[in-house]
């Protein structure tokens, strides 16, 4: 995918999904795409409610493979920003991936306004008043049980595009999920429905969930037994990753699977070699296990 269609896409995604408290767009759509100006409103519940940050956007020509650069043009009294407006999130620099989208960074660092990490810092006075304040480092601590509700009301409020997740049981146990992903239009799972199963670690969120599909999935980079190859789930993973932007990475690698690296060898070969054949083979699996068995949720 070209760097402008790659751009491109993304504004629809901003456009006609827009996440909650950002805003996004390219400063002149007709003459630059690799400029943005956005916004994020304060989160409730935090030192920032109801203020307006805005920030800028640079992507850089071997984007999405390097991340963007964003940088706060608003003053923020936070200790993972600097008085320049630069930004300490791991996901905007060793921890980006190319299957992050821009939606998912803005959101992530919306996150960064509720939870500041007090293990790394760009303003090391506000740092080390955050470190002493018992209060605001019992919040960063906030117990698995608590975290887990934050990310299910947030699936509730603002579900994802064809993706959906909760508990199989809220009442007894928070730690494992059930979900679905509704095959993306214009691929070969299209009218399917592909369900999962979300475990999270007790160490989560520095820790990856276990995210298994237990519906049969023709593709490259999912194995026969359910098992994702996706880097945010392994080496790329970043505590600021939520429930939700993780099920939009899974629905982004239906659309377009990662050629370079696979779990299930025979549909790796298949759709490097032949795109035709492969994609013939995954609606016959998809009519099978995700369409004819939709009924069975």
């Amino acid at each position: 995918m070209s760097l402008l269609r790659c751009l491109s896409k993304q504004l629809k995604e901003m456009e006609n999904d827009p996440p909650p408290l950002c805003q996004a767009k390219p400063v002149d759509p007709s003459k630059d795409m690799f400029n943005w100006n956005g916004t994020i409103r304060g989160p409730e519940g935090t030192p920032f409610q109801d203020g307006i940050f805005h920030l800028t956007i640079h992507f850089p020509t071997d984007y999405p493979f390097k991340p963007p650069r964003i940088r706060f043009t608003t003053p923020i009294y936070h200790p993972n920003i600097s008085p320049q407006g630069d930004i300490c999130l791991d996901i905007l620099h060793d921890k980006w991936s190319p299957a992050l989208t821009i939606r998912t960074a803005l959101l992530s660092i919306c996150s960064l306004f509720t939870d500041p990490n007090p293990e790394h810092g760009l303003n090391i006075d506000i740092l080390n008043v955050y470190r002493t304040d018992r209060n605001q480092v019992q919040s960063f601590s906030m117990a698995l049980g608590r975290r887990l509700t934050h990310h299910y009301r947030d699936m509730e409020k603002n579900p994802p595009p064809l993706c959906y997740a909760k508990p199989e049981d809220p009442m007894k146990d928070l730690t494992h999920w059930i979900g679905w992903i509704e095959g993306p239009p214009d691929t070969p799972y299209a009218g399917g429905r592909f369900h999962l199963i979300i475990d999270f670690p007790s160490d989560f969120p520095f820790k990856p969930p276990q995210i298994k599909f237990i519906t049969p999935v023709y593709h490259p980079n999912i194995s026969i037994k359910g098992e994702i190859c996706l880097d945010i789930l392994h080496s790329q993973w970043s505590p600021v990753l939520t429930i939700r932007s993780l099920l939009i990475s899974l629905c982004s690698l239906l659309t377009d699977p990662n050629p370079e690296h696979g779990l299930n060898k025979e549909a790796l070969n298949v759709y490097r070699t032949n795109q035709g054949k492969y994609n013939e083979i995954a609606r016959e699996w998809s009519k099978k296990y995700a369409i004819e068995n939709k009924s069975l949720e």
